[in-house]
């Protein structure tokens, strides 16, 4: 892809462009198996104006799979429309119009609630909104009496008009009420409410509402919200905060906001360096389990020494856990010859990666990385200590997959319970997740 855009930034011109209808690519993972890395259920190419609409894994689609379907697709679609619309107006300004293209594109996210991206992002979803209540009105006048065309008609309405709101219950939990919120948090392997993490579309939406008011109030006019987009876009600046360019400084503030903000105390944070000797574990060509690569590590220390299972690539590909120690975490003396762990199940027989340690009373609890080639689960196993002390691989229990069926990666077990629950950290990419659990059976 970066080739492609350094390609389209020196190359292209506006006569390249051209305006053409959406085309939507509806297919099986058998006849793309690529596509099984795809965390989501379509992928977008904005350049070429293509949606990508893939069916889920087993397992997979949370709560609300259609109206996942149903808001991704449409987003999808006023994503292309909307873009096309600007590159229209860089192709009429013919400078520079390959590089504005792909500034549009790249480093766009912005933290700042009041960030062009978040801004602009928020205009996908009021057109979606727009979209929402003209397909009812069109659905009504085209129902005939229908009684469950109708019935369709009235809930695209109410999606409509309750998009953007959100009330708050008695004992101060928030709900949202926007579909993509449900629907998206869900199909993220989400329970129960949505958190504030996963509100962006509320976020977004009061957050584009007080920036146009306030600017409104102000003289300003929306119209100039969006050409400053627009601007920040094509000289690749879309992360910028709106508030200072639009807003402007006001000293006023400083009368009513304190001199200094208390905070709790914190401990100085270190400054992390890195070792001098690195790296401090190697391939070793003799082992065909480890010739090509050693990476991704995780450590404990036990009886004064640290223990370091790490992933090993070897010349078949596979990937499997080997073991270093040291007396100091530095220096590696002592490294095995075999494996300390192997792929033995289905889910992992192109490869056991990414190993992470937890000490639980007398067991050493390992979770890891399941790859079959297509998706990646994450796993765990445990050992007794005297065991894994002892190099009794054998000894080595299965509990099995976490999630199964789920892609996912990279999870960790705190050591001790939160309220008399295990808790786990994981990546659904690109988010990092906790999951708590009264047991660690597996799933």
């Amino acid at each position: 892809m970066e080739q492609i855009w350094g390609l389209t930034k020196k190359s292209v011109r506006p006569e390249h462009f051209g305006t053409r209808p959406v085309k939507l690519l509806v297919v099986r993972h058998k006849e793309f198996p690529s596509l099984v890395e795809m965390r989501e259920i379509g992928a977008l190419s904005k350049i070429t104006g293509r949606v990508v609409i893939s069916n889920l894994h087993k397992g997979m689609g949370g709560e609300f799979p259609k109206l996942r379907y149903f808001t991704h697709i449409a987003k999808a679609i006023i994503e292309i429309e909307r873009f096309g619309k600007i590159w229209r107006r860089f192709a009429e300004e013919k400078k520079d119009f390959g590089e504005k293209v792909i500034n549009s594109l790249e480093g766009h996210w912005g933290r700042d609630p009041l960030s062009a991206h978040n801004i602009f992002e928020n205009g996908h979803q009021r057109v979606l909104v727009e979209r929402l209540g003209e397909m009812a009105q069109r659905i009504t006048q085209e129902a005939g009496g229908d009684a469950s065309r109708l019935s369709l008609a009235e809930h695209l309405q109410i999606m409509a008009d309750s998009y953007h709101l959100a009330f708050v219950l008695p004992d101060g939990t928030f709900i949202p009420c926007s579909a993509w919120t449900w629907a998206s948090y869900s199909f993220n392997g989400g329970k129960g409410l949505p958190p504030p993490l996963s509100q962006h579309v509320e976020r977004d939406w009061s957050s584009r509402e007080f920036l146009t008011e306030y600017f409104k109030a102000g003289g300003g006019r929306e119209e100039a919200i969006e050409e400053k987009i627009i601007d920040l876009m094509e000289e690749g600046r879309e992360w910028e905060d709106l508030a200072p360019m639009l807003l402007g400084e006001v000293k006023e503030a400083e009368g009513v906001m304190p001199e200094k903000i208390v905070t709790p105390g914190q401990p100085p944070a270190g400054a992390l360096s890195r070792f001098a000797a690195n790296p401090i574990l190697e391939p070793i060509k003799e082992h065909p389990w480890e010739a090509k690569s050693v990476f991704n590590p995780g450590v404990i220390n036990l009886k004064g020494r640290v223990y370091l299972i790490y992933r090993a690539l070897g010349e078949d590909n596979i990937s499997r856990l080997g073991l270093a120690v040291s007396k100091d975490g530095f220096k590696f003396t002592e490294r095995l010859e075999e494996p300390i762990f192997e792929p033995k199940r289905k889910s992992e027989t192109r490869g056991c990666e990414d190993p992470r340690l937890t000490l639980i009373g007398a067991r050493l609890y390992m979770v890891y990385t399941a790859y079959d080639g297509l998706v990646a689960q994450i796993a765990l196993a445990s050992i007794g200590v005297n065991d894994f002390l002892n190099h009794r691989w054998g000894a080595w229990h299965r509990h099995g997959l976490v999630f199964p069926g789920f892609t996912d990666k990279d999870g960790t077990l705190f050591p001790e319970r939160f309220n008399g629950r295990f808790a786990m950290l994981h990546r659904v990419d690109p988010h990092i997740w906790i999951t708590f659990s009264s047991h660690l059976r597996c799933p």
